[in-house]
């Protein structure tokens, strides 16, 4: 009877494990930004053309992770995961392939395509194929795969252009996309999807989604947070490499240990998440969005300290406190985003997630630079812990959700 139960627990994983992988495409994008100096080499182009490869992949996949994720909710979330992940096979290995920078950039927004068809399904389907009770765990272990691809892709992306160039960093997904999409059809059998037939042209299902979105001030509030967290913590990664690399005496390998605490405590909180209490009935996505912003305000805030008192053992326990709210804000996020939202628009809300957080990268990256470049890093660095606070603050006068008006 336990080797019974043991088996049919692990069979009830595999569809889990597989989306999480298939997902991790898009986090392990990171790898990239190690390659960035051997690109500008490979092609002899200005360092601040290397911008362009970023923005091609952000907002193609930004645009097309919203068009899929409805998709997915007409079609089935297992068929556009498919799609997406061929896709993904050709995508990836034309940008390794290309001899011109034109060619490079054109073919990172098929790429930014292609990762955003797969994603923008993979947490519908992460709450469909799991149990009721089990929803919310299984979001957070998406949760804490998205934010461990983060952390591997920087020390992969190392090996990678060591070993095969700034080509390896993309190839090394088309491994990873073609071996999932191999197991689909024997861990993902099910085509699920929430929206059965088109039911477009019924006129008492059209304004659902808009109706909950222009009438729930907490829902509004809830993906303002998203979009400022995101952008408030795209900070760490954009300006404290070179905060880093102006002190004296720090090694490029202690450098990189001091930013990776980052990523390490999304990673931690997210599997902590995963691991709490989630019992039939009661709702803790509210306390961990609350409780991940105040975190992630804290250790911005604290993150700007040290960058002033220029002490490394201080500034990776700061960065390690903001990883610890994003991480928790996510978990949180994500399962209150899914379940406001009607299951039959379930790759709605999933795309939803995926284009508030890609949404916050692109409004950032402006922002942050032009802030950095006037009021300097530390100053930047408070800024953004106050705009989470802020936004922190509107998240908590909102009124909460009865839970009986959720799906």
């Amino acid at each position: 009877m336990t080797m019974t139960l043991a088996v049919r627990d692990r069979e009830a994983l595999r569809p889990i494990a597989l989306i999480c992988a298939g997902a991790l495409l898009s986090p392990l994008d990171s790898a990239v930004n190690i390659a960035f100096p051997s690109i500008v080499d490979a092609f002899a182009i200005e360092p601040r053309d290397i911008q362009w490869v970023v923005i091609a992949f952000v907002v193609a996949q930004s645009l097309a992770s919203l068009a899929f994720g409805r998709l997915g909710d007409l079609h089935g979330h297992r068929r556009v995961f498919t799609a997406g992940l061929a896709c993904c096979v050709l995508a990836h290995w034309a940008v390794a392939a290309s001899e011109a920078f034109g060619t490079l950039v054109v073919m990172r927004a098929f790429q930014g395509a292609a990762v955003g068809m797969a994603v923008a399904c993979a947490p519908a389907l992460i709450a469909t194929v799991s149990a009721p009770a089990q929803k919310a765990r299984m979001l957070a272990v998406y949760s804490a795969a998205v934010s461990a691809g983060f952390m591997i892709g920087p020390l992969a992306g190392g090996v990678l252009v060591q070993l095969f160039g700034w080509e390896g960093v993309f190839l090394f997904r088309v491994v990873l996309s073609a071996l999932v999409l191999a197991l689909i059809p024997f861990w993902l059998r099910v085509d699920v999807h929430g929206a059965h037939p088109d039911r477009s042209g019924d006129p008492t299902r059209r304004p659902r989604v808009a109706w909950i979105i222009l009438r729930s001030p907490r829902f509004v509030a809830l993906q303002g947070a998203g979009l400022m967290i995101y952008m408030a913590t795209f900070s760490i990664l954009l300006w404290v490499p070179f905060l880093l690399a102006s002190w004296a005496g720090l090694s490029l390998s202690l450098a990189g240990t001091v930013l990776a605490a980052f990523p390490m405590g999304s990673f931690v909180a997210s599997l902590l998440a995963a691991k709490g209490p989630w019992p039939p009935g009661v709702q803790y996505s509210g306390p961990l969005v609350r409780t991940g912003l105040a975190c992630a305000a804290f250790g911005l805030g604290a993150t700007a300290g040290c960058a002033l008192a220029a002490n490394a053992w201080a500034i990776t326990a700061a960065l390690f406190v903001c990883g610890v709210g994003l991480g928790s804000f996510q978990a949180g996020y994500m399962e209150q985003t899914m379940r406001w939202l009607p299951a039959d628009n379930s790759g709605i809300a999933g795309s939803l997630l995926t284009f508030i957080r890609l949404g916050g990268l692109v409004v950032g990256v402006p922002i942050l630079s032009a802030l950095g470049s006037w009021v300097g890093i530390a100053a930047t660095l408070a800024a953004s812990a106050a705009l989470i606070a802020i936004w922190a603050f509107a998240y908590r006068a909102t009124e909460p959700a009865p839970v009986s008006t959720l799906s």
